[in-house]
């Protein structure tokens, strides 16, 4: 029936088949067998950025329990335009991510006059959501892992003990080491998690780093000369002085 559908459109109008979709207004389309998965990942990590919020804490709830926010709390009022971007931004991804609909909801009752505890309570769903922005980064990694043991067992070299992977996100790893479905993660797209499937298999083992020893740090984001330095030098490079004179 689609395919009759295609190619009657297509007489009808000048158009190309694109195959299935994959983006639709900032929403991945992932289909596959289990049925068709929607997120909004790179989304999400914009939205860390903008409010730079990607280095930040994680937490496993978007709302304080028993928490009661009024509008005239007593804490100094903060920029209303920046809480209703934040606001909007959130409001537009609840499209795919319902388990912050109640909190965005409620915090946008305050967009006319918000002040700083209202919007303290905006950037924890942000500490919730980063979250799992880090367990699917460290499923992308899982995966690149997988695929060089695979190489390397192809040469005849086997791992027999399991690719440590360096994570500063202790919620992310505790997604990997619960192997039941719950609330908080049945949206997780099924194929990100590969990376705990891979950790129940043994062939891959999360370990918690600091941030301050995070190696990958200097790959991803601006340091501080101090640290910067600091981390060039793990990752062994160093300065290397020329001796001599140069010859024609």
């Amino acid at each position: 029936m689609i395919q009759d559908f295609k190619k009657d459109m297509m007489k009808t109008f000048e158009m190309s088949d694109l195959g299935l979709m994959h983006f639709f207004f900032g929403i991945e389309i992932n289909q596959e067998k289990e049925g068709i998965f929607i997120c909004q990942r790179k989304y999400t990590e914009t939205l860390l950025k903008k409010f730079k919020m990607e280095s930040c804490k994680t937490i496993t709830t978007p709302l304080v329990t028993g928490e009661k926010y009024q509008k005239e709390d007593g804490s100094q009022k903060v920029d209303g335009s920046m809480y209703r971007s934040l606001i909007g931004s959130l409001l537009y991804l609840t499209a795919t991510r319902p388990d912050i609909m109640f909190a965005t909801s409620l915090l946008s009752r305050f967009m006319q006059s918000p002040s700083q505890v209202h919007y303290g309570a905006t950037k924890r769903i942000l500490r919730y959501l980063r979250a799992e922005a880090e367990y699917i980064a460290a499923a992308a990694t899982s995966n690149q892992a997988i695929w060089l043991r695979r190489i390397l067992e192809d040469m005849g070299e086997k791992q027999e003990e399991p690719t440590t992977i360096y994570c500063d996100n202790k919620s992310a790893i505790a997604i990997t080491k619960n192997p039941v479905k719950h609330n908080r993660t049945k949206h997780i797209n099924i194929k990100y998690h590969s990376l705990r499937e891979a950790t129940t298999r043994g062939e891959i083992e999360l370990k918690y780093c600091s941030t301050e020893e995070q190696l990958a740090d200097i790959f991803t984001k601006a340091l501080p000369r101090n640290k910067f330095e600091e981390l060039r030098m793990k990752i062994g490079v160093c300065h290397n002085t020329l001796r001599g004179s140069i010859r024609d």
